[in-house]
């Protein structure tokens, strides 16, 4: 059996709720006219909104292009200026090599064995000068001398300035870590000063500039994020909190070869030239030179995730079989790769 429900009536005297609400031939033309010029304004406003993505997207494509044209044209003036066997003006390969040998003995040594490359003939190349001041003209008689002093100075500028700084950002620009441009704050200042090293390839040369980075940003504005963005593989030894070294030892990536530096075990001050254009040809990250490190961020170029994930894991460092021949009792304080 069904259930009859019967439908309420209005009575006859009585007027319906929404009749008031009933639009006549006028209104409704005018409604449906609205309707279309919101539509149409909708349409309109979708458009510029995909037109503006469409502009960033492309010009982020030519930022990135305009950039690897620069790497590019780096990389070729480089390897020009850089190729095996031309001499430094004024110094031949040779001389050089019998003055790394002859003027600079290695007298450091760890436990009996003396510090010094197994194969003393290091070519310096032209892009490194012989000298180890990086100010022009040269105004410090060592590296450790020039690098401390270039830092107690922004130091003290920092403390007595009257405005506080601009916050430094975690991560770099680009821009400023493939020097393209001049450094714009005091983190910069120290790395287009100490970094720059054209025999550095481009992935390794960035993920130095991001370690190095974190570390001074520490040091010129330490606070509790500053130091929680530095790895904690690259956190101070006990030999560093407790013994009185060279500044520039902190920025050594491996943590073993940093704690025997801080200590006075290893120095590489006496043939440091040579000793760093054979790390900068051994360092690697082991990241994969076909896959890319860049990605666009709201039109920028930055780093990806992945990358940056990457730079700050310690097993990702290493260098190579030729460095630990040449400096066996340095070897065993890095990680070598096979």
């Amino acid at each position: 059996m069904s259930t009859f429900i019967p439908l309420a009536t209005v009575p006859a005297n009585e007027t319906p709720a929404n009749a008031g609400r009933r639009r006549t031939p006028a209104q409704l033309q005018r409604k449906r006219e609205l309707d279309k010029a919101s539509q149409k304004l909708k349409r309109k406003q979708h458009k510029s909104h995909v037109e503006k993505l469409e502009t960033s997207l492309r010009d982020a494509r030519e930022e990135i292009h305009h950039l690897r044209a620069k790497l590019q044209d780096l990389e070729l003036s480089f390897s020009l200026v850089a190729g095996h066997g031309r001499d430094i003006p004024g110094h031949s390969i040779s001389a050089v090599n019998q003055l790394m040998q002859t003027k600079h003995p290695v007298s450091t040594e760890i436990g009996n064995e003396s510090l010094q490359p197994a194969n003393k003939a290091s070519s310096l190349r032209a892009e490194f000068p012989i000298g180890r001041c990086r100010c022009a003209p040269q105004a410090h008689k060592s590296y450790s001398d020039c690098f401390e002093e270039t830092l107690f100075a922004i130091l003290i500028k920092i403390d007595t300035q009257l405005t506080p700084s601009k916050p430094i950002p975690a991560i770099p620009e680009i821009t400023d870590v493939l020097f393209l441009r001049p450094p714009g704050n005091p983190v910069t200042k120290v790395m287009y000063k100490f970094l720059r090293n054209p025999k550095l390839p481009v992935a390794v040369q960035c993920a130095a500039y991001l370690l190095a980075y974190r570390l001074l940003r520490y040091r010129f504005f330490p606070s509790i994020q500053t130091y929680r963005d530095i790895p904690e593989w690259l956190h101070f030894t006990d030999a560093q909190n407790n013994v009185p070294h060279p500044l520039y030892i902190d920025f050594v990536i491996f943590p073993r070869l940093r704690h025997a530096m801080a200590l006075g075990l290893v120095n590489v001050d006496a043939f440091r030239e040579a000793f760093e254009q054979d790390a900068a040809n051994g360092v690697s990250i082991n990241w994969p030179a076909s896959k890319n490190f860049l990605a666009t961020n709201n039109s920028a170029v930055t780093f990806t995730p992945e990358f940056m994930q990457h730079v700050f894991q310690y097993h990702n460092w290493s260098m190579s079989l030729d460095f630990a021949e040449k400096y066996p009792q340095i070897a065993a304080l890095v990680t070598v790769r096979d």
